[in-house]
């Protein structure tokens, strides 16, 4: 038995000397620098998110289509309960007594019944104001009466008493930008949520503007989060050409409107020429979000697991919104946080825990572009 283990270790130890040799000669190769870079690059994405990207970036983007629509297509959720952490939690008692109620938005009506407890109704979630009122409204629902074990989430933000901005990554949309990718340290005492914007610019043809420049032109068209100097946040089609109009600031573009006129838009079903990523990509059964506003001016985002894009245009359309935009879609890049006062800076709390991402995201740089609403 002694000889056995003498002989067989020095093989073990030369094949993982050979395979550690291996990967540092590939890392060597211009292919391998590439990698290493993407793997390295700054900013906070999984190294998973990362290969995959690198993928897409280097002639692997039909591939890493194929298999997203092979595997998401087959995900259709079943009629089942709702799966752990994709509900909005109960607020206890003790935590619905320090609120206002100043501001709640009307329950949403059950689209399955009989509904589950606290389905449809609104709770507060982080920070308060003035008179202990909520700035962030948040519930969940199920948007398919057929497929009962899918949820959507909710977030809803009067716009009086916050402003929005619109924050760069450190990849997307490329360049540097003043804020360092993440919520400025000034900002933070202000902080109420931030919240993920749309597609990487090389799958979406859409622009992007902020912080007095126009990194990618606009397009007419295009579903839009236009931001004013007021600091309020609206969603449009899009109509005033490649630049920023006077009287907004900020504006982000992704793909085509999904809600018009309080309506989901026809065709979300179907093959639309890429006016929703590609071919297949509106079948996908994944986690989506969306953003909205409402006929008074509300913001509204919605955000759920299992959903392809008409479960989601559905449920914003449902949940109050008139128009309303996708904005990134997998487990990876959907987040919104809302944020309340702690001793060492703003604690984050998830609309819904079974979110991948941390309840900090946007503190620290984050490779993509999204949206932080701050208190007035």
């Amino acid at each position: 038995m002694a000889l056995g283990r003498v002989d067989v270790f020095p093989v073990r130890r030369r094949t993982r000397r050979l395979l550690v040799l291996a990967i540092v000669l590939a890392l060597l190769t211009p292919v391998g620098v590439s990698l290493e870079r993407s793997l390295t690059y700054p900013g906070s994405a999984s190294w998973k998110l990362r290969l995959v990207e690198w993928t897409r970036e280097h002639g692997g983007a039909s591939l890493v289509n194929t298999v997203e629509d092979w595997y998401y297509t087959r995900q259709r959720p079943g009629s089942g309960p709702p799966p752990a952490g994709s509900m909005v939690p109960l607020a206890s008692p003790a935590a619905s007594r320090n609120v206002s109620g100043v501001g709640r938005p009307a329950a949403i009506a059950p689209l399955v019944t009989p509904a589950a407890d606290g389905e449809g109704a609104w709770q507060a979630l982080g920070r308060t104001g003035r008179g202990r009122r909520p700035y962030v409204w948040a519930t969940w629902f199920r948007p398919d009466p057929t497929s009962t074990s899918a949820t959507v989430a909710a977030a809803e933000i009067a716009q009086d008493d916050v402003r929005t901005k619109l924050i760069a990554g450190t990849r997307d949309p490329g360049g540097v930008w003043p804020e360092g990718a993440r919520v400025p340290p000034g900002d933070r005492s202000h902080l109420v949520a931030a919240f993920n914007a749309g597609f990487k610019f090389g799958d979406t043809k859409g622009g992007f503007a902020a912080d007095g420049r126009t990194s990618k032109p606009l397009v007419d068209g295009l579903a839009t989060a236009v931001i004013d100097a007021r600091g309020r946040l609206a969603v449009e089609r899009w109509t005033s050409g490649p630049s920023l109009p006077p009287g907004l600031i900020a504006a982000r573009q992704n793909l085509d409107l999904i809600v018009e006129g309080g309506r989901p838009v026809p065709g979300l079903h179907e093959s639309s020429a890429g006016r929703w990523g590609t071919d297949r990509n509106q079948l996908q059964y994944t986690w989506r979000s969306a953003l909205g506003t409402t006929a008074d001016g509300r913001l509204l985002y919605v955000a759920g697991d299992h959903l392809d894009l008409t479960d989601i245009a559905v449920a914003l359309a449902h949940a109050g919104a008139v128009v309303g935009m996708q904005l990134d879609i997998h487990a990876a890049l959907v987040t919104f946080n809302a944020f309340s006062p702690g001793p060492r800076g703003p604690t984050g709390e998830k609309l819904v825990p079974a979110m991948s991402r941390p309840a900090d995201r946007y503190l620290a740089a984050d490779q993509r572009d999204f949206f932080a609403v701050l208190a007035r």
